[in-house]
């Protein structure tokens, strides 16, 4: 049990990363709710922009959760070109899916 609690350690010492999500998931929220309740005619750009931010969102969260025993970075960087195709389609499905809700 506590070799499955050190992802929580780790990604708390993290401090930059989930600040730096916290900080554009509110802009997102904010930005949508202005323009839904101001501006209605910029609002695809708001609904746009925050499915941006959930897709990159998801994305972050499944390298960082799912894929923890994998390092991205050192896989491309060695040119694994396995690694770099299987991100590619789950990019691909998770834009797909978010472009269409």
């Amino acid at each position: 049990m506590v070799n499955n609690m050190n992802w929580i350690k780790d990604f708390l010492n993290r401090k930059k990363t989930p600040l730096f999500f916290v900080i554009i998931i509110t802009i997102a929220v904010i930005s949508i709710w202005w323009t839904f309740t101001t501006m209605l005619e910029l609002s695809g750009f708001a609904a746009a922009f925050g499915k941006a931010v959930i897709g990159i969102s998801l994305f972050f969260a499944t390298d960082q959760w799912l894929l923890r025993d994998i390092n991205t970075i050192t896989e491309l960087k060695k040119g694994n070109t396995a690694y770099a195709i299987f991100i590619l389609s789950y990019a691909l499905i998770l834009a797909a899916c978010i472009a269409s809700a």
